[in-house]
């Protein structure tokens, strides 16, 4: 029986808000050096903007091994894909649950950074933008 955690939103959740088009911005770090979950679900909220371009925010993830030293979290080139939120909509876009071990051959590293990529070709919203995780043990 799967056991899921409570929704937590990443520490830096509104590094969406104002973010430039093009611009990279660490959410935040989950930490599994304790509940040593299976996976984390990651959930993005994009504020209803008028898209232009690709229409789009990137979901990547960066990783440690030791707990100190992460990826190069500014170059994508560096990161884990996690998913893309597609922005079409002419309203606030709420993303699917981005499962984070999936991207790593099954395997939750001990501590996971969640970066995103504005490619929406405009400034996001100001405010209203979000960002969570959850845990589930299976």
């Amino acid at each position: 029986m799967d056991s899921y955690g409570t929704a937590t939103n990443l520490s830096n959740a509104a590094g969406l808000n104002s973010l430039a088009s093009g611009a990279l911005a660490n959410l935040g770090t989950i930490d599994n050096t304790s509940a040593l979950a299976d996976d984390y679900f990651v959930e993005i909220l994009v504020a209803n903007v008028s898209e232009s371009g690709n229409k789009q925010v990137l979901v990547y993830a960066t990783t440690s091994v030791d707990g100190t030293n992460f990826s190069e979290d500014t170059l994508p080139a560096n990161l884990v894909r996690l998913g893309a939120v597609d922005i079409t909509l002419a309203a606030a876009v709420r993303s699917s649950a981005f499962p984070v071990a999936v991207a790593f051959g099954g395997s939750m590293p001990p501590k996971v950074g969640i970066i995103v990529k504005n490619d929406a070709g405009v400034t996001l919203a100001a405010s209203g933008n979000g960002a969570q995780y959850r845990s589930v043990t299976y």
